[in-house]
């Protein structure tokens, strides 16, 4: 299999060479010192499938650059994700503006970084994929019943993979969520089961819940890691990475549900929750189940800012928000005493807190 080509556009040979070293064994690598030559390479006849750019460099900075590949029909595709010194909010604002999938500052993690351009390489190849199945043509009709079942297997497939890849990259910044999506995805999929559910309505809600946080990509690693209690600022950009991870997923196809979890996972039943500040049964009812998941496995695992919570202690705090935070009858269902679907995912040290 072909490799994927990266162009890798710094004036810094420091750099071209770290990002090189980090990405050679997986990818095709090229590189540009500044963005005349980085042009020339986009314009070739083998156009790269992603840019790592830089914005201050000589004759022409890395703005000018995106927004001329942007222009032109033949390189608006590829996928940019900025890699500057430039921190502040507006630069930031401004990269995504002309159509950046992301914006890295430096000092750049290295691992970070090779973990943003695989998610955002395999975005497009899912896109590319998608395009190329909606060509795909039968002739007969049991032959297209055949080649839709089989396309809709491995359309699926190809989705989970890439959600998975997703998840991935939200604990890849944020250091608190080592596992977390995970179990509030298998707590999400124990409730759906238990309400009763279809099976595709329970799969579903356990990709949404997977890509709950996605919108955190977004989001400052320093803001996500921060020890102590955000300020308010800082807490309003956190907030509006539901908006960001529903305009994210709502760009593919078939996963309605996570984009609407996404956006909605952070209502509260009594309305005080955002961004919508959506009451009771006007929740999604996907939302409502993934909130109980979130909630639960936030406050029983440790946090940069807080250990995790006696488990008694966590407990009681759940039902003080029925009807607050969450649905009272989904809570009931997911604290039942005879299901216990709130302990599944426990360490069994530490369900020993009960016995205390």
């Amino acid at each position: 299999m072909t490799k994927a080509t990266i162009l890798i556009v710094d004036d810094t040979p420091a750099n071209i060479k770290a990002l090189s070293e980090t990405l050679k064994k997986d990818y095709r690598i090229i590189f540009a010192k500044n963005g005349i030559e980085a042009l020339e390479h986009a314009n070739s006849d083998v156009l790269p499938d992603i840019i790592l750019l830089d914005i201050l460099m000589p004759e022409m900075d890395g703005y000018e650059v995106c927004k001329r590949l942007k222009d032109n029909e033949r390189t608006k595709n590829i996928p940019i994700i900025f890699i500057t010194a430039k921190n502040e909010e507006e630069d930031e604002q401004k990269g995504f503006e002309l159509g950046a999938v992301d914006y890295i500052t430096k000092p750049f993690s290295l691992p970070i970084v090779k973990q943003r351009v695989t998610t955002h390489i395999q975005l497009k190849q899912y896109r590319n994929y998608l395009e190329q199945m909606v060509h795909d043509q039968t002739k007969t009709i049991e032959e297209e019943k055949n080649h839709a079942i089989m396309l809709k297997e491995k359309s699926e497939r190809q989705l989970e993979r890439f959600l998975l890849t997703l998840a991935s990259a939200i604990e890849s910044k944020d250091k608190y969520t080592g596992g977390h999506v995970e179990r509030v995805a298998n707590y999400s999929r124990d409730i759906a089961k238990a309400l009763g559910l279809s099976e595709e309505e329970i799969r579903q809600i356990y990709l949404g819940a997977m890509v709950h946080d996605i919108g955190k990509i977004g989001v400052k690693d320093a803001i996500l890691n921060k020890p102590g209690k955000l300020d308010t600022d800082e807490f309003i950009l956190v907030k509006h990475h539901t908006y960001d991870g529903y305009k994210l997923l709502g760009k593919i196809e078939d996963i309605e549900i996570a984009a609407l979890i996404a956006l909605s996972h952070q209502e509260k039943w009594n309305g005080d929750g955002y961004p919508n500040g959506l009451r009771g049964k006007d929740i999604p009812l996907e939302a409502r189940i993934v909130t109980i998941a979130d909630y639960w496995d936030a406050i029983v695992t440790d946090r940069p800012y807080r250990n995790a919570m006696h488990l008694k202690v966590a407990i009681d705090l759940m039902f003080q928000e029925s009807g607050e935070t969450f649905d009272p009858d989904i809570l009931a269902v997911f604290m039942d005493n005879k299901n216990k679907i709130y302990l599944n995912y426990i360490p069994l040290e530490k369900t020993k807190e009960l016995e205390e």
